[in-house]
């Protein structure tokens, strides 16, 4: 794709499927300094195919010279696109840190732009592998952003690093939870695995990931290790991409608490890839109240949920209330709202059972959530969003112990 009006620095270039990538000419310090080498967008477009946007910062880079012959770049990207890798090793000069992002076409085609960044050996490419994931995901792949927040991106990393970051003999030891693990799936359509770090309590929890995630059997120390370097500049209600092992994972931070999730989306729907952007946020809300009184199994009907998002036309705040409800599933108690009979006259609306009508009439506040979706016989989840149904019309109310 072209770009636009050009406000930064920019080479001058004549074919149209090699491009300049404009950067803030105050970032060129930043960059040399951490031994970023070039910046470059590979994105398709449909009238000329693969289309690079590119700046070279030092030029020393062999890989850009591959960049810069328009007869490769269909190889080029084809390659990587179609590969999982998440850093290239070009020679002992230089190394390459890849960043994806996908997004959909005027006709529901899936298409991938690859944000690459080139750094020097003495660089650790698995960090700034990070910083760009996040830039490319905060940009939508969009070329005249690139640079800018690529330098944000690189700046917030650095200041944290100098600033933040204990070292390795101050570190607190991190606690892992792992009871229960399934061995490979969690049976659910979107999300593979889910695991969550407190990093208030340094508790890592792996009990919703399983044992093996295609084919490969995970290390979860260094799968926690990992995780805490990804997080470093990942700031509260903000969501990015995790790779480990050539694993994708979904990573976001609560808004108001250090509560990080991290859900592996193996071959997510489109409909759901749209939505769990927000819906993971609006999950670890409701899960930074609840997570460490709730019980797996009410962590996992809350997963359920989660699975879901876009496929339900349901505002956000009532999204909120759902999840809390499902989290406190095993405590709170439905009761009939007595002063409201007379809308039991009716016959039931389609998708309540007469069993599950006739029961929602007399409920007395006695028995949870849990044990009422297991006399109906039916998955936590749909109680649920039968109960809140009802609560809707003000036909029960909510008790908690």
């Amino acid at each position: 794709m072209k770009t636009g009006t050009i406000m930064e620095d920019r080479d001058d270039f004549k074919d149209e499927k090699i491009l300049g990538l404009p950067v803030p000419a105050f970032s060129l310090p930043l960059f040399r300094d951490q031994g970023i080498i070039f910046l470059a967008l590979l994105s398709f477009d449909i009238f000329l195919g693969p289309v690079v946007n590119y700046k070279e910062i030092v030029p020393v880079s062999e890989f850009v010279y591959q960049l810069k012959d328009s007869r490769r770049l269909s190889e080029l990207y084809a390659g990587i696109a179609e590969n999982n890798m998440t850093t290239l090793s070009i020679s002992d000069k230089e190394n390459v840190a890849i960043a994806r992002y996908f997004h959909q076409s005027s006709d529901a085609a899936t298409i991938v732009s690859i944000l690459l960044v080139g750094t020097l050996p003495t660089v650790d490419v698995n960090r700034i592998q990070q910083v760009a994931q996040n830039t490319i995901n905060r940009t939508q792949a969009n070329p005249e952003l690139i640079g800018k927040e690529f330098f944000a991106n690189l700046k917030n990393y650095v200041d944290e690093l100098q600033h933040e970051l204990p070292s390795e003999k101050t570190k607190k030891p991190v606690k892992l939870i792992q009871e229960g693990r399934p061995i490979r799936s969690l049976n659910l359509q979107n999300i593979g695995g889910f695991y969550l770090i407190d990093l208030n309590s340094h508790i890592v929890d792996f009990r919703f990931l399983p044992q093996w995630l295609e084919d490969k059997s995970v290390d979860l120390k260094q799968l926690a290790e990992k995780s805490l370097d990804a997080i470093m500049s990942l700031k509260r209600g903000t969501v990015g991409s995790f790779f480990f092992s050539n694993l994708h994972f979904l990573i976001a931070k609560a808004r108001n608490t250090d509560l990080v999730g991290f859900i592996y989306l193996p071959s997510p729907s489109p409909i759901f890839a749209s939505h769990i952007n927000s819906w993971i946020l609006i999950f670890l809300d409701a899960l930074a109240e609840n997570w460490k009184q709730s019980s797996r199994n009410e962590i996992m009907a809350a997963l359920q949920f989660l699975d879901v998002a876009g496929m339900r036309n349901q505002p956000k705040d009532q999204v909120l209330s759902i999840f809390h409800i499902l989290l406190r599933s095993e405590k709170i108690k439905p009761i009939t709202n007595q002063m409201n009979q007379k809308s039991f006259s009716i016959d039931p609306p389609p998708m309540v059972s007469s069993t599950q009508w006739a029961s929602l009439k007399n409920l007395e506040g006695n028995i949870s959530i849990m044990k009422l979706s297991e006399q109906w016989m039916s998955p936590t989840l749909n109680t649920v969003l039968l109960l809140n149904w009802a609560e809707s019309r003000n036909l029960v109310s909510f008790l908690e112990r």
